[in-house]
């Protein structure tokens, strides 16, 4: 039994192909990308590119961390990096 991860991973990769095929006849370049309090494995900035977000220590991601390259050269990804939250606990002194 594949786990959610697993067939999430799957679901983008074959994505990511058809993408890709789809990418051939444009070769479209997404340029770099950043995203605040965080930042994503690799290099390519190509069409059909997949590519994974993580975040920076005291942060948690919301949403799956995958940005793909379109073919109108433009990233698509819905994550972003939050702040963890912080308990505060208070002491009263008299």
């Amino acid at each position: 039994m594949n786990s959610f991860k697993e067939t999430e991973a799957a679901y983008f990769q074959t994505k990511a192909m058809r993408a890709f095929k789809s990418c051939v006849k444009h070769a479209a370049d997404c340029g770099e990308m950043t995203v605040p309090n965080g930042s994503f494995n690799g290099t390519l900035t190509t069409c059909g590119t997949t590519r994974l977000m993580t975040c920076d220590p005291c942060y948690d991601m919301e949403g799956n961390g995958l940005a793909s390259c379109g073919q109108d050269g433009n990233w698509t990804f819905n994550s972003r990096c939050t702040v963890k939250g912080v308990v505060v606990m208070l002491r009263s002194y008299l």
